[in-house]
Protein backbone atom coordinates (compact mmCIF):
# COMPACT_ATOMS: atom_id res chain seq x y z
CA UNK A 1 0.00 0.00 0.00
CA UNK A 2 1.34 3.36 -1.28
CA UNK A 3 2.32 5.52 1.91
CA UNK A 4 -0.16 8.21 1.27
CA UNK A 5 -2.85 5.49 2.10
CA UNK A 6 -4.27 5.18 -2.09
CA UNK A 7 -4.68 1.70 -3.27
CA UNK A 8 -1.66 0.72 -6.00
CA UNK A 9 -2.60 0.73 -9.75
CA UNK A 10 -3.85 -2.45 -11.06
CA UNK A 11 -1.45 -5.28 -11.83
CA UNK A 12 -2.94 -6.41 -15.03
CA UNK A 13 -0.42 -5.74 -17.74
CA UNK A 14 -1.78 -3.77 -20.84
CA UNK A 15 -0.27 -1.47 -22.37
CA UNK A 16 -3.34 -0.45 -24.47
CA UNK A 17 -4.76 1.42 -21.31
CA UNK A 18 -3.09 4.09 -19.19
CA UNK A 19 -1.64 3.10 -15.80
CA UNK A 20 -4.34 4.08 -13.79
CA UNK A 21 -6.89 2.66 -11.01
CA UNK A 22 -9.42 3.95 -14.00
CA UNK A 23 -9.32 1.42 -16.09
CA UNK A 24 -12.63 -0.63 -17.60
CA UNK A 25 -14.28 -3.60 -16.13
CA UNK A 26 -12.00 -6.26 -17.60
CA UNK A 27 -15.36 -8.53 -18.32
CA UNK A 28 -15.50 -6.17 -21.11
CA UNK A 29 -13.85 -6.39 -23.86
CA UNK A 30 -14.01 -10.30 -24.50
CA UNK A 31 -16.41 -11.36 -26.92
CA UNK A 32 -19.67 -13.50 -26.24
CA UNK A 33 -18.81 -17.14 -25.29
CA UNK A 34 -21.18 -19.62 -25.82
CA UNK A 35 -23.29 -19.07 -22.46
CA UNK A 36 -24.47 -15.58 -21.58
CA UNK A 37 -26.89 -14.32 -18.45
CA UNK A 38 -28.41 -11.02 -18.59
CA UNK A 39 -29.85 -9.47 -15.91
CA UNK A 40 -31.67 -6.38 -15.61
CA UNK A 41 -33.15 -5.42 -12.05
CA UNK A 42 -35.60 -3.30 -11.01
CA UNK A 43 -35.09 -2.21 -7.30
CA UNK A 44 -37.87 -0.99 -4.85
CA UNK A 45 -38.45 2.48 -4.44
CA UNK A 46 -36.61 3.79 -1.99
CA UNK A 47 -34.06 1.62 -2.17
CA UNK A 48 -30.56 2.07 -0.09
CA UNK A 49 -28.06 3.22 -2.79
CA UNK A 50 -25.07 1.92 -0.44
CA UNK A 51 -26.56 -1.33 0.74
CA UNK A 52 -26.95 -2.07 -3.21
CA UNK A 53 -23.50 -1.13 -3.52
CA UNK A 54 -22.49 -3.60 -0.95
CA UNK A 55 -24.02 -6.30 -2.57
CA UNK A 56 -22.38 -5.63 -5.40
CA UNK A 57 -18.61 -4.57 -4.71
CA UNK A 58 -18.07 -4.99 -0.85
CA UNK A 59 -15.15 -6.99 1.04
CA UNK A 60 -16.15 -10.24 2.45
CA UNK A 61 -14.37 -8.92 5.89
CA UNK A 62 -17.08 -5.83 5.65
CA UNK A 63 -18.51 -4.52 9.17
CA UNK A 64 -21.86 -5.06 7.42
CA UNK A 65 -22.02 -7.51 4.52
CA UNK A 66 -24.77 -7.47 2.10
CA UNK A 67 -26.52 -10.29 3.67
CA UNK A 68 -26.06 -13.05 6.42
CA UNK A 69 -25.17 -15.66 3.81
CA UNK A 70 -23.71 -13.68 0.99
CA UNK A 71 -20.78 -12.21 -0.01
CA UNK A 72 -20.56 -9.40 -2.51
CA UNK A 73 -21.29 -10.11 -6.01
CA UNK A 74 -17.52 -9.37 -6.66
CA UNK A 75 -16.04 -11.39 -4.42
CA UNK A 76 -18.18 -14.53 -5.19
CA UNK A 77 -17.76 -13.80 -9.35
CA UNK A 78 -13.79 -13.72 -8.59
CA UNK A 79 -13.52 -16.38 -6.12
CA UNK A 80 -15.04 -18.52 -8.62
CA UNK A 81 -12.93 -17.71 -11.80
CA UNK A 82 -9.91 -18.51 -9.88
CA UNK A 83 -11.66 -22.34 -8.83
CA UNK A 84 -12.64 -23.00 -12.35
CA UNK A 85 -10.14 -21.51 -14.05
CA UNK A 86 -9.11 -22.46 -17.14
CA UNK A 87 -13.08 -22.06 -17.79
CA UNK A 88 -14.10 -18.73 -18.88
CA UNK A 89 -15.96 -16.41 -17.03
CA UNK A 90 -16.33 -12.92 -17.79
CA UNK A 91 -18.69 -10.46 -15.72
CA UNK A 92 -20.09 -6.88 -16.37
CA UNK A 93 -22.19 -4.86 -14.25
CA UNK A 94 -23.84 -1.82 -14.99
CA UNK A 95 -26.00 1.31 -13.94
CA UNK A 96 -29.03 2.85 -15.46
CA UNK A 97 -27.88 5.85 -16.40
CA UNK A 98 -31.25 7.47 -14.28
CA UNK A 99 -29.48 6.48 -11.24
CA UNK A 100 -26.10 7.20 -12.18
CA UNK A 101 -26.50 10.45 -9.66
CA UNK A 102 -27.69 8.26 -6.86
CA UNK A 103 -24.76 5.79 -6.94
CA UNK A 104 -22.03 8.32 -7.74
CA UNK A 105 -23.50 11.54 -5.85
CA UNK A 106 -19.82 13.36 -5.67
CA UNK A 107 -19.03 12.65 -9.74
CA UNK A 108 -20.10 14.71 -12.41
CA UNK A 109 -21.99 13.42 -14.50
CA UNK A 110 -20.67 11.39 -17.73
CA UNK A 111 -20.60 13.87 -20.55
CA UNK A 112 -22.56 12.01 -23.40
CA UNK A 113 -24.76 10.25 -20.79
CA UNK A 114 -28.38 9.54 -21.76
CA UNK A 115 -31.43 8.23 -21.03
CA UNK A 116 -33.31 5.61 -23.20
CA UNK A 117 -36.59 6.89 -24.29
CA UNK A 118 -39.35 4.97 -26.31
CA UNK A 119 -38.49 5.51 -30.12
CA UNK A 120 -41.82 4.67 -32.88
CA UNK A 121 -41.64 4.64 -36.68
CA UNK A 122 -43.76 7.22 -38.10
CA UNK A 123 -46.76 5.30 -39.24
CA UNK A 124 -46.59 3.67 -35.30
CA UNK A 125 -46.22 0.29 -36.64
CA UNK A 126 -42.67 0.00 -35.16
CA UNK A 127 -41.53 1.20 -31.78
CA UNK A 128 -38.48 0.56 -29.61
CA UNK A 129 -40.31 0.63 -26.08
CA UNK A 130 -38.48 2.18 -22.46
CA UNK A 131 -38.88 -0.26 -20.41
CA UNK A 132 -36.25 0.86 -17.35
CA UNK A 133 -33.64 -0.74 -14.89
CA UNK A 134 -31.38 -0.04 -12.29
CA UNK A 135 -28.63 -2.63 -12.23
CA UNK A 136 -27.34 -4.81 -15.37
CA UNK A 137 -25.78 -7.73 -14.91
CA UNK A 138 -23.96 -9.50 -18.16
CA UNK A 139 -22.31 -12.91 -17.80
CA UNK A 140 -20.42 -14.63 -20.67
CA UNK A 141 -19.09 -18.00 -20.14
CA UNK A 142 -18.08 -21.36 -21.67
CA UNK A 143 -20.33 -22.87 -19.15
CA UNK A 144 -24.03 -22.42 -18.26
CA UNK A 145 -23.76 -23.46 -14.61
CA UNK A 146 -20.70 -21.03 -14.12
CA UNK A 147 -23.72 -18.31 -15.09
CA UNK A 148 -26.55 -19.42 -13.57
CA UNK A 149 -24.17 -19.52 -10.61
CA UNK A 150 -22.96 -15.48 -10.82
CA UNK A 151 -26.83 -14.79 -11.40
CA UNK A 152 -28.34 -16.45 -8.89
CA UNK A 153 -25.74 -15.12 -6.21
CA UNK A 154 -26.49 -11.53 -7.00
CA UNK A 155 -30.49 -12.51 -6.71
CA UNK A 156 -29.28 -13.50 -2.81
CA UNK A 157 -27.26 -10.46 -2.24
CA UNK A 158 -29.65 -7.90 -3.60
CA UNK A 159 -32.80 -9.53 -1.32
CA UNK A 160 -35.58 -7.22 -0.37
CA UNK A 161 -33.27 -4.19 -2.65
CA UNK A 162 -35.57 -5.76 -5.84
CA UNK A 163 -38.50 -4.63 -6.39
CA UNK A 164 -41.49 -7.43 -6.42
CA UNK A 165 -41.10 -8.82 -9.93
CA UNK A 166 -37.86 -6.86 -10.94
CA UNK A 167 -35.35 -9.25 -11.47
CA UNK A 168 -35.90 -9.48 -14.97
CA UNK A 169 -33.67 -12.42 -16.06
CA UNK A 170 -32.46 -13.90 -19.92
CA UNK A 171 -30.10 -16.65 -20.45
CA UNK A 172 -28.82 -17.03 -24.03
CA UNK A 173 -26.33 -18.66 -26.20
CA UNK A 174 -24.49 -18.59 -28.76
CA UNK A 175 -24.48 -21.33 -31.85
CA UNK A 176 -21.14 -23.37 -32.52
CA UNK A 177 -21.25 -21.69 -35.98
CA UNK A 178 -22.16 -18.59 -34.59
CA UNK A 179 -24.90 -17.70 -36.88
CA UNK A 180 -28.04 -15.88 -35.34
CA UNK A 181 -32.01 -17.07 -35.21
CA UNK A 182 -32.15 -15.57 -39.01
CA UNK A 183 -29.28 -17.82 -40.09
CA UNK A 184 -26.98 -15.11 -40.33
CA UNK A 185 -23.46 -14.91 -39.04
CA UNK A 186 -24.05 -13.26 -35.73
CA UNK A 187 -21.73 -9.72 -35.22
CA UNK A 188 -21.18 -10.77 -31.53
CA UNK A 189 -20.01 -14.30 -32.91
CA UNK A 190 -18.17 -13.90 -36.00
CA UNK A 191 -16.86 -10.58 -36.26
CA UNK A 192 -15.09 -11.36 -39.71
CA UNK A 193 -17.70 -11.11 -41.42
CA UNK A 194 -19.35 -8.41 -39.77
CA UNK A 195 -18.65 -4.58 -38.44
CA UNK A 196 -18.25 -5.63 -35.04
CA UNK A 197 -15.01 -5.06 -33.63
CA UNK A 198 -12.38 -8.14 -33.13
CA UNK A 199 -9.16 -6.20 -32.06
CA UNK A 200 -8.42 -4.81 -28.49
CA UNK A 201 -6.86 -2.25 -30.46
CA UNK A 202 -6.81 -1.33 -34.54
CA UNK A 203 -7.28 -1.41 -37.43
CA UNK A 204 -6.71 2.67 -38.04
CA UNK A 205 -9.25 3.76 -40.82
CA UNK A 206 -8.55 6.96 -42.62
CA UNK A 207 -12.05 8.63 -42.82
CA UNK A 208 -11.17 11.06 -45.69
CA UNK A 209 -8.78 9.43 -48.28
CA UNK A 210 -10.18 11.15 -51.12
CA UNK A 211 -8.23 13.96 -53.79
CA UNK A 212 -10.12 17.30 -54.14
CA UNK A 213 -11.83 15.96 -57.53
CA UNK A 214 -14.35 13.61 -55.76
CA UNK A 215 -16.37 16.75 -54.34
CA UNK A 216 -16.27 18.51 -57.12
CA UNK A 217 -19.71 19.52 -58.70
CA UNK A 218 -19.43 17.60 -62.26
CA UNK A 219 -18.32 14.33 -60.28
CA UNK A 220 -21.56 14.13 -58.13
CA UNK A 221 -24.89 12.48 -58.45
CA UNK A 222 -27.59 15.55 -59.67
CA UNK A 223 -29.83 14.16 -56.61
CA UNK A 224 -27.22 14.55 -54.27
CA UNK A 225 -26.31 17.83 -55.74
CA UNK A 226 -29.63 18.93 -55.24
CA UNK A 227 -30.14 17.63 -51.87
CA UNK A 228 -26.84 18.90 -49.90
CA UNK A 229 -26.75 22.07 -51.57
CA UNK A 230 -24.04 24.67 -51.58
CA UNK A 231 -23.56 24.80 -48.11
CA UNK A 232 -23.86 20.89 -47.42
CA UNK A 233 -20.93 20.50 -49.85
CA UNK A 234 -19.05 22.67 -48.36
CA UNK A 235 -19.55 21.20 -45.44
CA UNK A 236 -17.71 18.05 -46.22
CA UNK A 237 -15.01 19.52 -47.85
CA UNK A 238 -14.12 21.32 -44.47
CA UNK A 239 -14.21 17.66 -43.05
CA UNK A 240 -12.42 16.50 -45.35
CA UNK A 241 -9.36 18.86 -44.81
CA UNK A 242 -9.70 17.33 -41.18
CA UNK A 243 -7.94 14.25 -42.13
CA UNK A 244 -9.92 12.33 -39.61
CA UNK A 245 -8.61 9.01 -38.61
CA UNK A 246 -11.09 6.24 -36.54
CA UNK A 247 -9.30 3.42 -34.67
CA UNK A 248 -11.66 0.41 -34.68
CA UNK A 249 -10.60 -1.63 -32.13
CA UNK A 250 -12.72 -2.69 -29.13
CA UNK A 251 -11.19 -0.36 -26.69
CA UNK A 252 -11.81 2.98 -29.10
CA UNK A 253 -15.24 1.62 -29.62
CA UNK A 254 -16.00 0.47 -26.26
CA UNK A 255 -14.28 2.95 -23.38
CA UNK A 256 -14.98 6.51 -23.15
CA UNK A 257 -11.64 8.30 -23.80
CA UNK A 258 -10.34 11.63 -22.73
CA UNK A 259 -12.36 13.55 -23.90
CA UNK A 260 -14.22 12.51 -20.55
CA UNK A 261 -11.18 11.95 -18.39
CA UNK A 262 -12.71 11.70 -14.95
CA UNK A 263 -14.80 8.73 -16.23
CA UNK A 264 -11.69 7.30 -18.22
CA UNK A 265 -12.74 4.09 -19.87
CA UNK A 266 -16.06 3.79 -18.43
CA UNK A 267 -18.62 2.44 -21.10
CA UNK A 268 -22.34 3.13 -21.81
CA UNK A 269 -24.22 0.00 -22.76
CA UNK A 270 -28.15 -0.57 -24.62
CA UNK A 271 -29.81 -3.54 -23.10
CA UNK A 272 -32.80 -4.57 -25.63
CA UNK A 273 -34.86 -7.93 -25.92
CA UNK A 274 -36.37 -8.55 -29.61
CA UNK A 275 -38.81 -11.54 -30.45
CA UNK A 276 -38.95 -12.73 -33.84
CA UNK A 277 -41.33 -13.83 -36.32
CA UNK A 278 -39.11 -17.02 -37.97
CA UNK A 279 -42.56 -18.11 -39.97
CA UNK A 280 -42.82 -15.26 -41.86
CA UNK A 281 -38.94 -14.73 -42.55
CA UNK A 282 -38.42 -18.74 -43.97
CA UNK A 283 -41.37 -17.94 -46.02
CA UNK A 284 -39.32 -15.83 -48.21
CA UNK A 285 -37.25 -16.19 -51.28
CA UNK A 286 -33.48 -17.28 -50.43
CA UNK A 287 -32.43 -14.05 -52.19
CA UNK A 288 -35.37 -12.02 -50.00
CA UNK A 289 -33.94 -12.72 -47.20
CA UNK A 290 -29.66 -11.84 -47.88
CA UNK A 291 -32.02 -8.30 -49.24
CA UNK A 292 -33.12 -7.89 -45.17
CA UNK A 293 -29.94 -8.04 -43.84
CA UNK A 294 -27.92 -6.71 -46.84
CA UNK A 295 -25.71 -9.95 -46.29
CA UNK A 296 -25.22 -13.09 -48.07
CA UNK A 297 -26.16 -15.94 -45.98
CA UNK A 298 -23.41 -18.19 -46.69
CA UNK A 299 -20.22 -16.07 -45.58
CA UNK A 300 -22.02 -12.57 -44.11
CA UNK A 301 -20.52 -10.57 -46.90
CA UNK A 302 -22.07 -7.75 -47.83
CA UNK A 303 -24.43 -7.12 -50.70
CA UNK A 304 -22.73 -4.38 -53.00
CA UNK A 305 -19.05 -5.40 -51.90
CA UNK A 306 -18.44 -6.99 -55.37
CA UNK A 307 -19.15 -2.94 -56.70
CA UNK A 308 -22.81 -2.51 -56.10
CA UNK A 309 -23.99 0.29 -53.92
CA UNK A 310 -26.24 -1.02 -50.67
CA UNK A 311 -26.96 2.30 -49.50
CA UNK A 312 -28.91 3.30 -53.39
CA UNK A 313 -30.03 -0.72 -53.76
CA UNK A 314 -31.00 -1.41 -50.38
CA UNK A 315 -31.56 1.88 -48.23
CA UNK A 316 -34.00 -0.43 -46.39
CA UNK A 317 -31.05 -3.43 -45.65
CA UNK A 318 -30.33 -3.95 -41.79
CA UNK A 319 -26.51 -3.37 -42.54
CA UNK A 320 -27.35 -0.24 -43.88
CA UNK A 321 -29.93 0.84 -41.57
CA UNK A 322 -27.58 0.47 -38.74
CA UNK A 323 -24.57 1.60 -40.04
CA UNK A 324 -23.14 5.19 -39.08
CA UNK A 325 -20.13 6.92 -40.01
CA UNK A 326 -18.00 9.02 -38.15
CA UNK A 327 -18.28 13.21 -39.30
CA UNK A 328 -16.32 14.83 -36.18
CA UNK A 329 -13.11 14.41 -34.44
CA UNK A 330 -14.88 14.24 -31.57
CA UNK A 331 -16.91 10.87 -32.18
CA UNK A 332 -19.53 12.35 -33.27
CA UNK A 333 -21.66 11.80 -36.53
CA UNK A 334 -23.83 14.09 -38.44
CA UNK A 335 -27.01 12.70 -38.94
CA UNK A 336 -27.29 14.34 -42.11
CA UNK A 337 -27.99 12.26 -45.74
CA UNK A 338 -25.50 14.50 -47.19
CA UNK A 339 -22.68 13.76 -45.14
CA UNK A 340 -23.43 10.15 -44.51
CA UNK A 341 -23.85 8.56 -47.57
CA UNK A 342 -22.73 9.54 -51.26
CA UNK A 343 -19.31 9.96 -52.94
CA UNK A 344 -16.56 11.62 -50.58
CA UNK A 345 -18.98 10.78 -47.37
CA UNK A 346 -16.66 9.42 -44.49
CA UNK A 347 -15.02 5.69 -44.77
CA UNK A 348 -14.82 5.75 -40.26
CA UNK A 349 -17.66 3.90 -39.07
CA UNK A 350 -19.24 5.38 -35.56
CA UNK A 351 -19.19 1.60 -34.44
CA UNK A 352 -20.40 -0.53 -31.26
CA UNK A 353 -19.62 -3.54 -29.55
CA UNK A 354 -22.44 -6.04 -30.14
CA UNK A 355 -22.35 -9.00 -27.26
CA UNK A 356 -26.06 -10.34 -28.29
CA UNK A 357 -27.28 -14.37 -27.80
CA UNK A 358 -29.79 -16.38 -29.04
CA UNK A 359 -32.57 -17.67 -26.75
CA UNK A 360 -36.01 -19.98 -26.74
CA UNK A 361 -38.57 -19.73 -24.51
CA UNK A 362 -40.50 -22.79 -23.31
CA UNK A 363 -43.21 -22.04 -25.84
CA UNK A 364 -41.12 -22.23 -28.78
CA UNK A 365 -40.66 -18.03 -29.16
CA UNK A 366 -37.13 -17.50 -30.22
CA UNK A 367 -35.28 -14.32 -29.98
CA UNK A 368 -31.79 -12.13 -29.30
CA UNK A 369 -31.49 -10.50 -25.88
CA UNK A 370 -29.05 -7.67 -27.90
CA UNK A 371 -26.21 -6.38 -25.75
CA UNK A 372 -24.49 -3.83 -27.05
CA UNK A 373 -21.91 -1.48 -26.05
CA UNK A 374 -20.70 2.05 -26.99
CA UNK A 375 -18.16 5.32 -25.96
CA UNK A 376 -20.53 7.53 -26.75
CA UNK A 377 -24.42 7.49 -26.15
CA UNK A 378 -25.68 9.47 -28.76
CA UNK A 379 -23.97 6.30 -30.88
CA UNK A 380 -27.05 4.42 -29.98
CA UNK A 381 -29.54 7.04 -30.61
CA UNK A 382 -28.67 7.66 -34.63
CA UNK A 383 -28.50 4.02 -34.84
CA UNK A 384 -32.22 3.27 -33.51
CA UNK A 385 -33.33 6.71 -35.39
CA UNK A 386 -32.22 5.51 -38.85
CA UNK A 387 -33.80 1.71 -38.29
CA UNK A 388 -37.02 3.57 -37.30
CA UNK A 389 -36.61 5.94 -40.45
CA UNK A 390 -36.66 8.34 -38.42
CA UNK A 391 -33.33 9.79 -40.21
CA UNK A 392 -32.81 9.20 -44.00
CA UNK A 393 -30.28 7.03 -45.18
CA UNK A 394 -29.57 9.05 -48.48
CA UNK A 395 -30.64 12.58 -49.73
CA UNK A 396 -34.09 12.35 -50.57
CA UNK A 397 -34.87 9.20 -49.52
CA UNK A 398 -37.92 8.26 -48.11
CA UNK A 399 -38.50 7.49 -44.41
CA UNK A 400 -38.18 3.78 -44.61
CA UNK A 401 -37.56 1.32 -41.74
CA UNK A 402 -35.29 -1.31 -41.57
CA UNK A 403 -36.81 -3.94 -43.19
CA UNK A 404 -35.32 -6.85 -40.10
CA UNK A 405 -37.94 -4.59 -38.14
CA UNK A 406 -40.85 -6.25 -39.79
CA UNK A 407 -39.66 -10.13 -38.50
CA UNK A 408 -38.35 -9.07 -34.90
CA UNK A 409 -40.20 -6.55 -32.54
CA UNK A 410 -37.89 -4.86 -29.44
CA UNK A 411 -39.92 -5.70 -25.60
CA UNK A 412 -37.53 -3.77 -23.34
CA UNK A 413 -34.98 -1.30 -23.68
CA UNK A 414 -32.54 0.74 -21.01
CA UNK A 415 -28.91 2.29 -21.72
CA UNK A 416 -26.80 1.53 -18.65
CA UNK A 417 -23.61 3.02 -17.75
CA UNK A 418 -21.10 0.59 -16.95
CA UNK A 419 -18.64 2.33 -14.03
CA UNK A 420 -14.73 1.86 -14.46
CA UNK A 421 -13.19 -0.05 -12.21
CA UNK A 422 -12.50 2.65 -9.46
CA UNK A 423 -16.14 3.35 -9.75
CA UNK A 424 -17.35 0.34 -9.41
CA UNK A 425 -15.38 0.09 -6.26
CA UNK A 426 -16.63 3.25 -5.43
CA UNK A 427 -19.91 1.48 -5.48
CA UNK A 428 -19.29 0.11 -1.76
CA UNK A 429 -17.96 1.88 1.12
CA UNK A 430 -15.80 -1.64 1.68
CA UNK A 431 -14.59 -2.39 -1.56
CA UNK A 432 -12.45 -5.87 -2.41
CA UNK A 433 -8.58 -4.90 -3.06
CA UNK A 434 -8.13 -5.43 -6.81
CA UNK A 435 -5.27 -8.65 -7.34
CA UNK A 436 -6.01 -8.39 -11.34
CA UNK A 437 -7.37 -12.25 -11.07
CA UNK A 438 -10.68 -11.69 -11.03
CA UNK A 439 -13.00 -11.52 -14.06
CA UNK A 440 -13.97 -7.82 -13.35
Amino acid sequence: MPEDGSRPPPTRPNAFYVQTSRQPQPGLLPPVDRCTGVVVVHLREGFDPRAVGDAIAACPSAPAPPSADAESLVAFAGRSAAVHRPEVLHVVVGIGTHRFGAFFPDSPLPKRLGEFEELCSADGRHRFPATGGDVLLHVKSSRQDLVVGVVEHLRRALGRQVAPGGFALQYGATAPDGRNSFGRPDAGSDPRSTANPSLDVGPVCRAYPFGEETYRAEHLPEQLLRACGPAGLRRRQELAARDLHADLGRIATSCIGDEDSAHLNGSFCLVQRFLHDLGAFEALPPEARDAVFGRRSQDGARLGDDGGDPVRALPRAHVVRARVRMTETDGRADPSPCLQNGPGASLAPLQIYRQGAEFTDGDGTRGTVFVAYARYCDTFDLILLRMLGRVAVWPGSPPDVDHLLEFTTATTGQYFYVPNLEELAALSEHPLPRDGTDPF
